[in-house]
């Protein structure tokens, strides 16, 4: 399996905390249910950067929030190195929301091109004490992907104590896509989108 971590990291302190807490717990669990798990970690503001994961657990920035760069890039290292048809892919995506309006066709666009290659995406919000419940741009970027049919999930993160539910909440959400995602590798392997 591969796993790849999302976050933009122009977020408040707190709330970066709050994601980088899930992705640490989303991580154990995925390496408990596979032998051979890559993980790869990309962080971004208005560019994106790929971060070995000590790095990317310490890394901060300012800046304004362009979701697609982020998304690009997922989707950039997907087909330099991993197959589809060959590798169970799953995105974990963490924000607070926030993306620029004009980035909102480009962030569905990239959003849809990872997405169609991987076995489940999940979605966290974190928010400072705002229960915006998963109401914001990026927000419902990702409930599109759920209303479609797709293999994705979405969990709200107001405080440190919700991040046990996330987990719980995305792993049921992924073994009920499992099975899907198994008859697709064997399957035969597929040309990388591009």
């Amino acid at each position: 399996g591969v796993q790849t971590c999302a976050l933009p990291i122009c977020m408040s302190d707190r709330d970066r905390k709050l994601a980088k807490t899930f992705f640490f717990w989303v991580v154990q669990g995925l390496r408990r249910e596979y032998r051979s798990l890559e993980t790869v970690f990309v962080a971004h503001t208005t560019e994106a950067w790929e971060f070995n994961e000590p790095d990317f657990f310490q890394v901060s920035g300012t800046g304004g929030t362009v979701a697609s760069t982020g998304l690009l890039k997922v989707r950039e290292i997907m087909d330099e190195r991993y197959n589809p048809g060959r590798c169970n892919i799953y995105l974990f995506y963490a924000s607070d929301g926030d993306n620029s309006v004009s980035d909102a066709a480009e962030a569905r666009t990239a959003l849809n091109a990872v997405t169609a290659d991987t076995c489940f995406t999940g979605y966290v919000e974190v928010s400072s004490g705002l229960s915006r419940q998963l109401a914001t741009e990026t927000g419902k970027l990702f409930a599109e992907l759920s209303a479609a049919g797709c293999a994705a999930g979405s969990y709200p993160l107001n405080d440190f104590d919700d991040v046990w539910g996330a987990v719980r909440h995305f792993f049921t959400s992924e073994s009920q896509s499992s099975l899907i995602c198994a008859r697709r590798a064997s399957a035969s392997p597929r040309p990388p989108h591009r």
